[in-house]
């Protein structure tokens, strides 16, 4: 027999969970879960049968409290169902705490039976099972400070059913949904409130760099990074997006939003939406990643698509201010090399020994639009 269980102190709903390699040995476990004290009975009595199934030492008369995706089961049947059956057989334990069932509702079997059997789809995929083939049962015990169900799953198809770690969360995650659905509900809104602002900041940031705004941008590696990236990105086909860009580039964007979102106003702003977000993941147990890096959340993959559309209109400015700065330099050289041309000999030197200064101040600026080569050389 093999265990898996994935429990947490501070998680909402708890799932235990367990497998046998074949049915024979999961048959007495299906009259255990139906008939042990503290199991709730289904029938038309069922408040009346609920007190009493649920006094210590009753005596059971022949009355069980199985049910799966029809009532009036017959347990003799189902035992021997289960028992017969060649392939795995799993064992689920669902539980909340005392004070959650009773303030959502969910400290009788009718209401686990409804969320159990709106879910069994969801279960059965998570689970690698195909709806059309899952088969179970459960029945709910009302006991302790953690009432709880069981639950008897199989596939028709013996070879089939695989529970994995992303499985058992992804079956907690939808039941938690559901029966904490308004609390949740909230967190969602805010999660979605605060990842929200955290993209308009970043974008706004980045705007500011492409106005080329100095006192609010003090970040010159930052924007030479971006002009870097758009140097890459030219020469580039198709769409200019995050999703198709090649590793190396993509790994280049993540870069450059990791340095941005160090920036403190934005690094604020992303712990409050980890702590919403570990807030929603408290709920069924699932392991907090809040030193995980922001560029691993999709949520966020807006920002690195503006960070790309940042650079690109950079690169476009920067070209555009490149081709007036030749064309400037380009006219004051000529106009200068008219003059020397149109002036005698003795005075073209004393002219060019004035103007050494301006020579050189014109060399600085060709340099600093990318060009090369000596002025004299163009003349």
């Amino acid at each position: 027999m093999a265990d898996k269980a994935m429990a947490n102190k501070t998680a909402r709903i708890i799932l235990k969970t367990r497998y046998n390699k074949s049915g024979a040995q999961a048959g007495g476990y299906v009259n255990y879960i139906a008939t042990r004290d503290g199991v709730e009975f289904l029938n038309e009595q069922a408040n009346y049968l609920q007190y009493i199934a649920t006094r210590p030492g009753v005596e059971k008369q022949g009355k069980h409290g199985l049910f799966g995706d029809t009532d009036g089961i017959d347990l003799d049947e189902a035992r021997d169902t289960v028992q017969n059956h060649p392939g795995k057989v799993w064992q689920h334990i669902f539980s909340i705490r005392r004070e959650d069932a009773k303030r959502l509702g969910y400290d009788n079997a009718e209401a686990w039976k409804d969320l159990l059997r709106s879910h069994r789809n969801d279960i059965a995929v998570a689970m690698k099972i195909n709806p059309s083939d899952f088969r179970w049962y459960a029945a709910f015990h009302n006991e302790g400070d953690h009432p709880h169900v069981h639950m008897v799953v199989w596939s028709d198809k013996p070879e089939c059913g695989y529970l994995s770690e992303e499985g058992i969360k992804k079956i907690k995650s939808v039941l938690a949904n559901d029966i904490f659905k308004f609390e949740m509900l909230q967190l969602y809104q805010q999660s979605s409130e605060q990842r929200n602002e955290l993209i308009a900041q970043a974008r706004e940031e980045l705007k500011q760099i492409t106005e080329f705004i100095p006192q609010n941008v003090q970040d010159p590696e930052l924007e030479q990074r971006l002009l870097e990236l758009a140097r890459k990105l030219k020469p580039l086909k198709g769409r200019k997006i995050y999703g198709y860009l090649p590793k190396s580039l993509k790994k280049e964007v993540n870069s450059i939003m990791e340095q941005l979102m160090s920036r403190p106003e934005l690094d604020d702003c992303y712990r409050q939406w980890q702590k919403v977000r570990n807030e929603i993941t408290d709920y069924y147990g699932s392991t907090q990643q809040s030193d995980e890096p922001i560029t691993e959340k999709p949520e966020f993959r807006p920002i690195k698509n503006a960070i790309i559309q940042t650079a690109m209109v950079m690169g476009k400015k920067q070209e555009t201010a490149v081709r007036a700065g030749v064309t400037a330099v380009s006219g004051l050289v000529s106009t200068i090399a008219q003059i020397i041309t149109d002036t005698p000999p003795a005075q073209k030197r004393q002219l060019l020994h004035i103007d050494r200064k301006r020579w050189q101040e014109l060399a600085r600026k060709r340099q600093s639009l990318g060009l090369h080569g000596n002025i004299e050389q163009t003349m």
